[in-house]
């Protein structure tokens, strides 16, 4: 049983043209079918005690990012919410104003290297993988090699205070040029994780022979990979790290015909492959979480195809995977989130809850006036099987002049994480209470890190 507290953005229900990838369009109408504006800047509540000269009595609006209430039929007390550092936003079912704790906080960063200079991540290119150590406030992006020296190799760090990007030199036993991570010798699948437990960064591929750790001191250490691997010509593997279990969970990948239908389990201690489910719904681009309470997989949302790959089909199941005994049932995700692929989420243990973000559907991939690109937060709180919309849909980019061939191309808002038809990574912070995203905000921002403080999530769920 799901219980949606909140409605569904207006534009969703409009037609598939330039406002659906922006985010909202006035004038369409919402899910009742009444003609609504979801843009919050101009949101107000309202209430029976209506002055006729003006404003009702006590309501309040969002002027931009300042927040004014009404008194004596007139709007006043402004408060602007980013001297908070925070967003002024209107609640959908009350229509109360607030400044709001909610709000992405985008962790600009620069490239400090002598060869390389920019503003966006170094990340693998097939797919999005990173990880975070808590302590030191750092961050690891991908693992790399000198252009002209392939055995001198680095991890691409984020100082998270400064966010200065740069290598990091490695030392001692590191993959070696020849090590192949996927795709008969390509380091493009990479999977980068920190274990806490030990202080060490883990860098490992698919089909890599090895697994690398790397300590505080840099120096590296490699352990011999024993098991079945997954096939080395799939790609874009949908994974997630489980520290709780000690294991790297795979499920969700793109093959030379169809998707993947197994769920590979990676042993972080004994270093050995195995599949743990199989015989699955063949699925990629779907996000997959890590119940570490109930020892549980959750994959959401995703590319479905049932004939090799030739038609798919974008889907709106919730699979809940047990990992012991490969089993698996399915759910339906809410109406008012529907059928979507390539969400970001992430499982936060102290609340019990999978938080999900985002996600689209690509109608066109050359012509994105026609999909739907979606920048909202959901959480579902795993006891009672409720779902909350924490962040609402906003416009989240612009859209390109037609080319010759009448196609637009979608321009996110680099200010939160608008990724368009991309596919982010979601993990949870846990130490600090937030969470952290990374993906790539198109068309010339590319990938980029954003924060989320969760505080203020505890008083709405």
């Amino acid at each position: 049983m799901t219980r949606t507290k909140l409605k569904r953005s207006a534009w969703l229900g409009c037609g598939l043209a330039a406002g659906l990838v922006l985010g909202g369009l006035a004038g369409c109408s919402d899910d009742d079918g009444v003609g609504g504006n979801n843009n919050d800047n101009s949101n107000t509540n309202s209430n029976s005690n209506s002055n006729s000269n003006g404003c009702p009595e006590g309501d309040t609006r969002c002027s931009g990012s300042v927040l004014e209430s009404c008194t004596a039929g007139s709007w006043g007390n402004p408060t602007d919410c980013v001297d908070t550092d925070q967003v002024c936003r209107a609640d959908e079912t009350t229509g109360e104003a607030r400044c709001d704790d909610l709000v992405w906080v985008w962790r600009t960063v620069e490239i400090d290297d002598p060869i390389m200079v920019g503003s966006s991540l170094n990340t693998p290119i097939d797919g999005i993988s990173f990880a975070y150590d808590p302590a030191a406030d750092v961050y690891v992006t991908s693992f790399g090699r000198d252009i002209n020296d392939a055995n001198l190799t680095h991890l691409w760090l984020v100082d998270g205070a400064d966010g200065t990007h740069a290598k990091q030199a490695l030392t001692g036993d590191v993959f070696a040029p020849a090590d192949s991570f996927c795709m008969g010798g390509e380091d493009w699948c990479q999977y980068v994780g920190y274990d806490e437990l030990n202080g060490e960064w883990v860098v490992l591929g698919p089909s890599s022979t090895s697994m690398m750790r790397v300590p505080a001191n840099w120096v590296a250490t490699q352990g011999a990979v024993t098991g079945t691997h997954p096939p080395d010509n799939w790609i874009s593997h949908s994974h997630r790290f489980a520290w709780t279990a000690r294991r790297l969970f795979l499920y969700g990948a793109t093959g030379p015909a169809g998707f993947s239908d197994t769920v590979y389990a990676f042993d972080l201690d004994a270093r050995s492959w195995s599949s743990v489910a199989t015989g699955l719904p063949q699925m990629d681009e779907n996000c997959l979480a890590y119940d570490s309470t109930n020892n549980r997989l959750l994959s959401l949302g995703g590319r479905l195809t049932t004939d090799g790959g030739n038609t798919t089909q974008t889907v709106d199941t919730i699979l809940t995977i047990d990992p012991a005994n490969g089993s698996h049932t399915t759910e339906t995700l809410p109406t008012s989130i529907g059928p979507r692929r390539a969400m970001s989420c992430a499982y936060d243990a102290q609340r019990h809850v999978l938080y999900v973000y985002a996600g689209s559907v690509v109608n066109d991939r050359w012509n994105e006036a026609l999909n739907e690109y979606h920048n909202d937060l959901w959480a579902l709180d795993l006891t009672q099987m409720s779902w909350t919309l924490l962040i609402p849909d906003t416009p989240s980019g612009t859209l390109t002049d037609p080319d010759q061939w009448g196609d637009r191309s979608f321009v996110g808002f680099p200010e939160g994480p608008n990724l368009g038809q991309n596919r982010g990574q979601l993990l949870m912070d846990s130490d600090n209470d937030r969470l952290l995203i990374v993906g790539a905000v198109p068309i010339f921002t590319h990938e980029q890190l954003y924060l989320l403080r969760l505080e203020a999530v505890d008083q709405r769920l």
